[in-house]
Parts: structure tokens; sequence; C-alpha cells
């Protein structure tokens, strides 16, 4: 995918969720590099609920293992309190945990970390254009850690 310029009133809007700061602000940066508007930062599932009430973003895109309130318990009640809201899981964890979490917490998608942005970026732009997009099925992991990322195209 090519960066774009998008014009801020109609680009997307992403609260990224993970309990590692280095990894949601390499998120941001990529995410914002390919045109998506990063509206806040969360790292557990209590501070998804205060930002998606703050922000009131198209998608979010939601860790699965996180300290206070996991990612299933945090979608559960987003999904009930803001049913225009996507989102989309994302884990280190094996694909069907991926998927078992996805159909527990009524998320529109999941993907696992290390997914390449172009297909991260993909999901969420799918997720909001009114389908639930296909689990991206790759065995991948991500060490927790800025250096090791994969986001980049």
């Amino acid at each position: 995918m090519t960066n774009r310029s998008t014009d801020a009133a109609t680009a997307l809007r992403v609260l990224v969720v993970d309990d590692s700061e280095p990894l949601r602000e390499c998120v941001r940066l990529t995410l914002e590099r390919e045109g998506l508007v990063v509206v806040g930062e969360a790292a557990d599932g209590a501070q998804a609920l205060d930002q998606t009430a703050a922000t009131r973003p198209d998608v979010i895109l939601m860790d699965l293992r996180m300290p206070h309130m996991n990612g299933i318990q945090a979608t559960q009640l987003i999904r009930r309190q803001y049913p225009d809201t996507q989102v989309v899981l994302w884990t280190g964890e094996d694909d069907a945990q991926l998927a078992r979490a996805v159909r527990q917490s009524g998320a529109h998608a999941g993907v696992p970390k290390g997914t390449r942005a172009v297909e991260l970026v993909a999901t969420l732009r799918g997720v909001c254009e009114g389908g639930q997009h296909a689990l991206t099925l790759r065995c991948s992991t991500i060490r927790q850690t800025a250096p090791s990322l994969t986001l980049n195209v």
C-alpha cells in the first residue's frame, strides 16, 4: 500500500490498545503513515473503555492479553455500549486461540501480531466498510519490543 494523504475529516479513526508502550508507538506511527488517524492509545481494557467514550473511534485494534481487563472482556463491553465501533483483536497467540477469542468477544475480525502493515490496514479498513474480515491465518508471533516488529511494508 502506498502512503496516502487523507483528509482528517474522512480518515479512519483508530484506537490502539496494547499493554506494550513501544508496540503501541510503532503501530501508531505505521497507521498514521498509511493515512489513518490514531485518536488514542490505551494500555488495558479499562483504559480502552475510557478512550472509546472520549474519542469515539471508528475501529479499535485490541490486544487480547492485557492486565486489569483483557481484550475479550473489553470488546464485549464496547460492543454493547458502542455498537457502531468496530473491533479487531490482535494477539501473539496461535490462530485457533485467536479465532475462539473473536467468536467469544464479538469482535469483527482478528489478526496475529506480526501481520504486515498492509494486511493490518486492509483489515481495519475492511471491517469499517461493512464486512467481517477473515482472520489472517498464519502462525506468526511478535516479541513485545519495538525493534522486532514486522509492521513495515
